[in-house]
């Protein structure tokens, strides 16, 4: 519950200190037409990192919970919000590694996300199990094409914030 609550409170900081209009790409920290100045203070936006975790994570692990428990009906609407942070995520982060995020958010998602929609409408558990596999593989795929590879999700087996997260993919 704790890291649902932290989970919580960092979105609401999020998105009460982010500033729209960045048109520097990922990990420069100037907003759009402002000079940097080292005793300014310049508004917090968040970096794709805490975007991934805030907005991306945990509706990811929604998205199964809600699946195991037999809730279509939570599971469109936890399809619908990924889908929606997707689409924000480039109003945040235009580019992100010389591409363009929306580029390179739909090569990897839209697929996926086609898929688990037929599947949530059919109330199919074994076609939502096959397209939130690709999802998560295809999340990691990602990782590893913009030099992430650390960062390894799987499918998540409990609701806990973590839960969708391999923290020994990468070792021996």
């Amino acid at each position: 519950m704790i890291h649902f609550r932290l989970t919580i409170a960092l979105l609401a900081i999020g998105l009460l200190v982010s500033t729209p209009g960045r048109t520097q790409e990922a990990g420069q920290s100037t907003a759009a037409g402002a000079t940097p100045d080292a005793n300014a203070r310049v508004p917090y936006s968040m970096g794709m990192g805490e975007i991934m975790v805030v907005g991306v994570q945990a509706r990811h692990i929604r998205l199964a919970a809600a699946v195991r428990a037999r809730d279509w009906a939570y599971a469109a609407y936890a399809l619908k919000e990924l889908g929606e942070t997707w689409t924000r995520i480039p109003r945040a982060i235009p580019k992100y590694q010389g591409r363009t995020t929306t580029d390179l958010i739909g090569s990897f998602t839209k697929e996926p996300m086609d898929a688990l929609d037929q599947a949530i409408k059919a109330a199919d558990a074994k076609r939502f199990k096959t397209a939130y596999a690709q999802l998560t593989e295809n999340c990691n795929a990602c990782h590893q094409a913009t030099g992430r590879a650390e960062v390894v999700i799987k499918v998540p087996t409990s609701s806990d914030a973590t839960a969708d997260q391999d923290f020994k993919a990468n070792k021996p």
